[in-house]
């Protein structure tokens, strides 16, 4: 019900330094906001010359921003619509009311982000303003969820007395030669429409998506679903993983996930899983690392048969170089995450560039 968030949304767009390319503008509203929209853009505004509020934003563009007014698009308004048990028809929302009209508007806005997150040729914008506040909220949970790292969370600001209701004629945009006024108890103020501020906030967004991008592809089409199972990644992230080592010398397990090692990965990763385990401190340097490892390893290797993968580990990398050591702790970190343990990470293996230490427990000592 607050159209000018639209128009002032598209500015603050164009004057950003870095802007090029189209902008499409698709609202989310209900019937009653889809007709608010229509009666104050797209109908003839007489403080534009008869032009609609539309047309004169974009003819405004072009001449100030030096921009193609064809890549200025408004979408038709993607009506929120809700399904009606005594006629078998999706109803559109003329307001949000109820509890099933929120879960109706999360619904709806999970499929209208995916649609546009899906597609690597489109950045998102995604503006908070306007609404019903619970609309908001349920947007900026689904940004969490599926915006990448170049889609954006937005809200737009406007300074006094730009935003008040009251200006006549209503504020759009700061379009040149065009003067709004108020009414105040003693005397009508005159405010010309290009000293108004329209500033852009960008809104932190957490991003889900970034850290289970296993699951995409085939995530849960539903609000609550989704919801359901990132929590459980989250709890699951959240606490220590459990690692097993299994006896031939070439898999483990993470809490029930299996992953199948080279000899010395394995090895590798033994070495720092058995150091979680007896509390031994971080170590500083890739050098110092691979001297322990490898003066680990040569005992290590002893304890095992002959010809088993962990004797043979022991005898082929007698000597290991920092270099070495580097890629080795790459590839281990690279098949975990093929895997789908990305998200354990910070758990099972070191800091990139940082101290050798892992934080799990060993579940076969």
């Amino acid at each position: 019900m607050s159209p000018a968030v639209i128009t002032e949304t598209v500015w603050a767009l164009c004057s950003e330094k870095e802007f090029s390319g189209t902008i499409r503008v698709i609202p989310i509203t209900t019937s009653k906001g889809a007709e608010g929209i229509k009666n104050a853009l797209l109908a003839p505004a007489p403080q534009y010359n008869g032009q609609t509020v539309w047309q004169a934003l974009r003819s405004e563009l072009k001449k100030t921003k030096r921009l193609p007014a064809a890549n200025i698009l408004l979408d038709q308004p993607a009506i929120i619509s809700t399904a009606c048990a005594d006629s078998g028809l999706m109803t559109p929302l003329d307001d949000i009311r109820s509890i099933e009209d929120n879960q109706a508007v999360a619904e709806f806005l999970l499929d209208e982000v995916r649609k546009v997150t899906e597609n690597p040729s489109c950045k998102l914008v995604a503006s908070l303003a306007g609404g019903r506040k619970t609309m908001g909220a349920m947007l900026q949970t689904v940004m969490g969820l599926l915006a990448r790292t170049t889609d954006r969370l937005t809200h737009v600001l406007v300074n006094e007395p730009y935003d008040s209701p009251a200006l006549e004629p209503r504020f759009y945009f700061p379009a040149k030669g065009t003067t709004h006024h108020l009414k105040t108890s003693s005397r009508t103020e005159t405010h010309p429409a290009a000293r108004a501020n329209i500033c852009l906030a960008d809104v932190p967004v957490l991003r889900l998506r970034e850290l289970f991008p296993q699951q995409f592809g085939q995530l849960p089409g539903r609000f609550s679903e989704l919801i359901s199972l990132y929590s459980n990644r989250i709890q699951q992230a959240a606490d220590i993983p459990t690692v097993t080592f299994d006896n031939d010398g070439l898999h483990v397990q993470v809490n029930d996930t299996p992953v199948r090692l080279s000899a010395i990965e394995y090895a590798l990763y033994c070495f720092m899983a058995r150091r979680c385990h007896d509390g031994k401190p971080a170590i500083d340097g890739r050098t110092a690392a691979a001297a322990i490892f490898q003066t680990w390893l040569a005992q290590w290797g002893k304890q095992h048969p002959l010809f088993t993968p962990q004797n043979t580990a022991a005898d082929t990398w007698q000597r290991i170089p920092e270099d070495d050591l580097r890629r080795k702790l790459n590839t281990l970190r690279s098949k975990l995450a093929k895997a789908g343990l990305r998200h354990l990470l910070p758990h099972l293996m070191p800091i990139p560039r940082g101290p050798i230490s892992i934080h799990v427990i060993l579940a076969n000592p």
